[in-house]
């Protein structure tokens, strides 16, 4: 994968293995997907902290519930 996102990363992994955690807010939309699945290509490539992904239900929306189900799936 060479990806400009994965790349712009790896420039990055030497502040990411100091953090105890990564914690990436996950809507469930393609930005955050994109950057959930880029840390974790980088995770297999190079040492990272545990990375979890948040997604907070809000309810505004008619289709919360199915987000929040896609978020769980992923």
């Amino acid at each position: 994968m060479n990806l400009p996102l994965l790349e712009a990363l790896k420039e990055h992994a030497a502040t990411l293995r100091r953090a105890s955690h990564l914690y990436v807010g996950f809507s469930g939309g393609k930005d955050s997907h994109s950057l959930l699945h880029a840390l974790v290509a980088l995770s297999q490539r190079s040492a990272l902290p545990p990375i979890t992904a948040l997604h907070v239900n809000h309810g505004l929306h008619p289709d919360a519930d199915l987000w929040e189900q896609h978020c769980r799936d992923v």
